[in-house]
């Protein structure tokens, strides 16, 4: 299952910071990294601090990004941490930490992170983003490499959007705002059948619902020959729930079976 990985940047929150981050940790975030790079080592920590116990109150991994001095003071337990300190942090300080992540842009650099003993590795940039104006992105076939060449976890960063399709592991970040306008209702359509929208994170102000679907879905029996045509096809739609609403078991059951031709296939 793929993650949800919040890197922040305080300077694009055009509310109140902390608020946004206990709406991203209710929304459960696997993870928030604090990517604040224009602070100083104190007012790093005294951001962190309110921002560690968010986290610990909805349950979701704080990573310190950069300031490996106030993450010990703070007793973080996780951080991210350039290649740059890497090399200059001693070992014995690294070693106080249940986890390190490192951002890596070469094949040269992820094989230098491993031997730092890191956690996972954020790889970057795949597209081009605002946040590297002017430069290219390194596109797919390095994520892909970078993915295949270590058995850390990798994580792919940088102008992710919906219009990406055929991949698995990349997720939406791009944000797409609407007003109603007194409208009832707003449609996204995202064409291809390889579209990905895992991730995608929707906001409200007001009362909301939304609604997920294709507009035909098709499922053929295992054995049905080519030549015999599509078995069915039927919309689909279904409302989705909050994140934070969802639980983790739950009940399957199976079809009942049909007297025709070909028997149904079950699908868990």
């Amino acid at each position: 299952m793929s993650e949800l990985i919040c890197v922040t940047n305080r300077t694009l929150c055009s509310g109140d910071f902390l608020r946004r981050i206990e709406q991203i940790a209710q929304a459960k975030s696997d993870r928030i990294i604090l990517r604040e790079k224009d602070l100083s080592d104190s007012d790093y920590a005294a951001l962190a601090e309110p921002v560690m116990e968010i986290c610990r109150k909805y349950g979701v991994i704080c990573t310190l990004h950069g300031h490996p001095e106030a993450a010990l003071r703070l007793g973080a337990k996780s951080v991210h941490l350039p290649l740059p300190v890497l090399r200059t942090l001693d070992r014995d300080v690294l070693r106080r930490f249940d986890e390190t992540g490192t951002s890596c842009h070469s094949l040269d650099e992820l094989k230098e992170a491993e031997q730092y003993g890191v956690s996972y590795v954020i790889a970057g940039h795949i597209f081009e983003t605002d946040c590297k104006r002017g430069l290219q992105g390194k596109g797919l076939i390095f994520l892909r490499e970078m993915c295949a060449d270590t058995e850390l976890p990798v994580y792919g960063i940088g102008g992710i959007s919906a219009n990406i399709t055929g991949t698995a592991g990349l997720t939406i970040v791009e944000p797409f705002n609407f007003e109603t306008s007194g409208q009832c209702y707003h449609q996204l359509s995202l064409s291809g059948s390889n579209t990905y929208t895992g991730g995608t994170r929707i906001e409200a102000d007001a009362p909301l619902a939304v609604f997920s679907g294709v507009e035909c879905i098709t499922i053929n029996p295992p054995n049905k020959l080519p030549d015999e045509g599509t078995c069915c096809c039927d919309h689909l739609e279904e409302q989705l729930f909050p994140r934070s609403s969802l639980g983790k078991e739950y009940a399957v059951v199976t079809s009942p079976s049909r007297d025709h031709k070909y028997p149904d296939p079950e699908f868990f």
